[in-house]
């Protein structure tokens, strides 16, 4: 029988609970990460532990996000395996054993073919004529060259702040960055999606992507191969994969040696990866290509509009576990826990002691230090540190545009005196 002191221990350390602790019971995004891990699931039934320490959760996010860039790297790997096979022919359904022949020594051929000939080193348009076999297709916007025109169509959507694969079915708005997920999505409309099921016996467990079937076997049945570990010299955190491990290495560094710079003049952002530099220009370009059906106010990425979106419909919400606060996000749930439970305060101020426990409470703050005064009414002129601010100031404006209206309405009277003695 389990004891109360049993239950007040972390499930995966067994280390009693300290000041911070995550109730799976409570959070079911983060049961959902628990089991999807270690397919262990919270029954309310089983009487054991159903919280996690801090150090766990740290580790157990880092797990799910080292899941998440499996699959992502997967997808792109048979995505250009996909665009290889649509610029050779596949060999695998070649029966012809003199066929086979023909193709290797074809190819043995073509990878001796002079430099001249390579896409990266393209002859000259003036000495020779571009013929069939040399040409390519050429962004118009920039220089970026393709060999295949479904990539230059993507790659121009792109320009336009939009996803490079849409979906090609009637009312469905889904988009994917690589062209084997929206084969793979196309195939749910058709019902053709292929599943991958575990053969392991009593277990009914089925996959849709095989890496993840492999994960499932590795974890639940102990078959294949263990997975290496990657100990930063930092900190001493343990992770997965040398990419996670790279990425974590950013957070020791400065923000000036991130490797990816903001090309805005003026603006000193800088990035560890592609995707969120691309994110950033987008904001700067002001594209926002998703839209609110609630409200229509417009995001500019669709996990953004996906968190808004929930602020409408409330499908989810994140109670907190010391405290009657219900938050519509798990990123405010922790941002709840550490300011006010936590009592954090990790963003200082350049000018003064002060900290703060929000980063944009500490930007306008510094701001009364500099005086700068961003945002402009546009009417008037008038200037204010915070657009909250703005926003009240801008009400003066609209109760004086309705009382002029007022003023100007001319009430005309039926008749005069007059003319009803008359």
């Amino acid at each position: 029988m389990t004891s109360t002191n049993d239950l007040q221990k972390c499930r995966a350390c067994l280390v009693p609970q300290n000041a911070v602790s995550y109730d799976m019971r409570l959070l079911p995004l983060l049961a959902h990460k628990f089991y999807t891990c270690t397919a262990i699931s919270m029954e309310e039934e089983d009487s054991l532990p159903g919280v996690l320490c801090g150090a766990c959760n740290t580790h157990l996010e880092q797990l799910y996000a080292f899941r998440e860039r499996c699959i992502a790297a997967d997808a792109q790997l048979r995505a250009e395996k996909d665009e290889n096979l649509l610029t050779k022919p596949c060999e695998d359904e070649i029966k012809d054993d003199e066929e086979v022949s023909r193709l290797r020594s074809t190819a043995r051929k073509r990878r001796v073919r002079k430099p001249s000939q390579e896409v990266e080193d393209l002859p000259d348009p003036v000495s020779q004529p571009v013929t069939e076999q040399s040409s390519c297709y050429k962004c118009d916007i920039c220089d970026s060259r393709f060999l295949v025109e479904h990539r230059l169509q993507a790659h121009k959507r792109q320009h336009e702040g939009l996803t490079p694969y849409p979906c090609t079915e009637t009312g469905c708005e889904r988009g994917f960055n690589r062209m084997h997920c929206l084969s793979e999505h196309l195939k749910q409309h058709s019902g053709t999606n292929r599943w991958f099921n575990c053969e392991e016996e009593g277990c009914s467990k089925r996959y849709r992507h095989k890496p993840t079937l492999m994960m499932h076997m590795r974890r639940s049945h102990k078959l294949g191969p263990e997975l290496k570990s990657h100990v930063c010299e930092f900190c001493g955190k343990v992770f997965n994969s040398s990419a996670v491990l790279n990425d974590h290495r950013y957070t020791h560094k400065d923000k000036s040696e991130l490797p990816h710079a903001c090309s805005e003049p003026q603006c000193p952002r800088r990035f560890a990866s592609k995707e969120k530099l691309k994110v950033h220009l987008l904001r700067h370009a002001g594209i926002k290509n998703f839209s609110c059906p609630y409200c229509g106010m417009r995001k500019t990425t669709r996990n953004e509009l996906k968190i808004h979106m929930n602020y409408h419909t409330l499908e989810r919400t994140w109670p907190c576990r010391f405290c009657s606060k219900v938050c519509n996000s798990s990123g405010n749930l922790k941002m709840h826990v550490r300011t006010v439970h936590e009592r954090a305060r990790d963003y200082a101020c350049s000018y003064c002691e002060r900290s703060f426990a929000k980063p944009d409470t500490r930007k306008y703050h510094e701001m009364t230090h500099t005086g700068e005064k961003p945002n402009e009414c546009e009417e008037c002129g008038k200037r204010f540190t915070q657009p909250a601010a703005l926003r009240t100031h801008r009400k003066i404006h609209e109760r004086q545009r309705k009382k002029a209206d007022a003023n100007l309405t001319i009430v005309v009277s039926p008749s005069t005196p007059a003319a009803d003695n008359s």
